[in-house]
């Protein structure tokens, strides 16, 4: 059997992500956008916002457990409307596959630009990491 587990990336220790799920505000996410764009080709492709549920948008999009779901993308949501009186309207998710996360991650530290306002943002995220 084969499951599927959510928990905080420090609670991770050394399991093998497939995809993290950021939650913050939406300056905060915003901002994470900016990084995913920053060693970017194109200003199109990179993050997606797609119609469906929220645990697809959190989890199956970006772990590439839903067949036909850009493999090399971010998610941007939620943007189902059925989770408004659950989902806190102040906030906003984007979940990635995690190689997107490690490119993000390394990417920090060459972005002059980002890096001081990155540094609180990603501090006052939480972020998990989704593990199949």
């Amino acid at each position: 059997h084969r499951h599927l587990v959510m928990q905080a990336c420090e609670k991770a220790a050394v399991a093998r992500p497939l995809s993290y799920l950021c939650f913050g505000s939406a300056e905060q996410v915003r901002d994470l956008c900016g990084l995913l764009h920053f060693d970017a080709d194109a200003p199109f492709g990179q993050i997606d916002a797609p119609w469906g549920s929220h645990c697809a948008t959190f989890v199956a999009y970006p772990a590439g457990l839903t067949g036909g779901a850009p493999k090399h993308t971010a998610f941007l949501g939620p943007t189902a409307p059925d989770g408004n009186p659950w989902f806190p309207r102040d906030m906003m998710a984007l979940s990635m596959p995690a190689k997107i996360a490690c490119r993000m991650a390394a990417d920090v530290v060459h972005s002059v630009r980002y890096l001081r306002r990155l540094y609180w943002t990603i501090n006052e995220l939480y972020i998990l990491a989704i593990v199949y």
